[in-house]
């Protein structure tokens, strides 16, 4: 049974590009930070003439805004660059849907992460699969498998490959990769996760 052999208490991240999408509402709050500064690309499903104030932190945290304008356009994209943004307030674009994503300088997309899990047990032992490793010290340094009890089965809290595992006691982080396995019956379900450890990320 997992509880019996569980050693470890484990929060649980998912990584995506989307920082935020939905209906334009007067204003919209509640953002994933971005994993650097960035700037800020706002989409809408339609052309259309309006503007939105974007409300946030700078790359020193000090508060900033910046107003992005749409004039019979889908696409607005911030000059200033944002650490982190706490909120969205849309004029005259009512009836719309957005999608928020964070851009670097270059045009890249930068990734966000949202908490799937915040304090949950598990157990982490070496996988006995022999996969390389690459030694720049930024990706995988290590194979393991994690079991993780499966309490309810909905995407939101099925841990899925690229989602992101941090040891609470040793703050050591895992990336989940593959497919995600299920075993057990019953309240003793459990996914097997295999995961590379990820060192100075």
């Amino acid at each position: 049974m997992l509880v019996t052999i569980v050693r470890n208490r484990i929060s649980v991240k998912r990584q995506t590009t989307e920082a935020k999408q939905g209906n334009v509402a007067a204003s919209v709050i509640t953002f994933p930070a971005p994993s650097q500064a960035s700037t800020v690309l706002l989409e809408l499903n339609n052309a259309d003439t309006g503007s939105v104030l974007i409300t946030g932190t700078d790359k020193n945290d000090g508060a900033q805004t910046e107003t992005l304008t749409f004039t019979s356009s889908k696409i607005a994209q911030s000059v200033k660059v944002f650490k982190t943004v706490t909120q969205l307030d849309f004029t005259d674009l009512a009836g719309n849907y957005f999608y928020a994503r964070f851009r670097g300088r270059d045009g890249s997309s930068v990734k966000v992460q949202s908490t799937v899990y915040t304090c949950i047990n598990a157990q982490i032992s070496p996988s006995r699969q022999s996969w390389p490793n690459d030694r720049s010290g930024t990706v995988q340094s290590g194979n393991m498998k994690i079991l993780v009890p499966l309490y309810c089965m909905d995407e939101a809290n099925v841990i899925q490959s690229g989602d992101l595992l941090t040891d609470l006691d040793s703050s050591q982080v895992f990336m989940a990769t593959g497919n995600i396995l299920f075993e057990g019956i019953g309240i003793n379900r459990y996914q097997v996760i295999y995961a590379e450890r990820r060192e100075r990320t």
